[in-house]
């Protein structure tokens, strides 16, 4: 069974409960049960309030050299990546935490500016607080 929390046709969260969980100690199962019964108590509320606009989202613009081919080490063409962060909400893994901090939502964008993808992916940004989660998009 699969948990899928949709912003449109774009997925922010995917979880498979049942290998995330098998896959896990004990004492971390719990924990992931409950993050599951957030979501979906989060992404019931998102839907009942579909339609509220996100005024504004703010973010960082960030530029990094990446590889256009990852398989083929003999071809080494690079080009300068887009990648948009917003921090204000994130919960930074710190020793003083226990190194628990908060999820990384990533929105990887289509064929088109990925600005627009920012501008119209309201659920991110209502989830992004609630979960204090750093917001990325590339």
């Amino acid at each position: 069974m699969s948990l899928r929390v949709a912003i449109g046709a774009a997925v922010v969260v995917l979880m498979a409960a049942t290998a995330v969980t098998a896959m896990r100690p004990a004492h971390l199962a719990a924990a992931n049960a409950r993050l599951q019964r957030q979501l979906r108590a989060t992404a019931a509320k998102v839907r009942a309030t579909r339609g509220v606009a996100v005024a504004d989202p703010q973010y960082a613009t960030h530029w990094y050299k990446q590889r256009v081919d990852h398989f083929n080490f003999g071809y080494s063409d690079m080009y300068q990546q887009k990648v948009l962060i917003n921090d204000t909400w994130w919960t930074k893994p710190t020793a003083a935490n226990n190194w628990q901090g908060g999820p990384i939502f990533f929105y990887t964008g289509n064929e088109g500016p990925i600005e627009a993808f920012v501008e119209n992916t309201g659920q991110v940004w209502e989830l992004a607080p609630q979960y204090n989660a750093l917001v990325v998009f590339a």
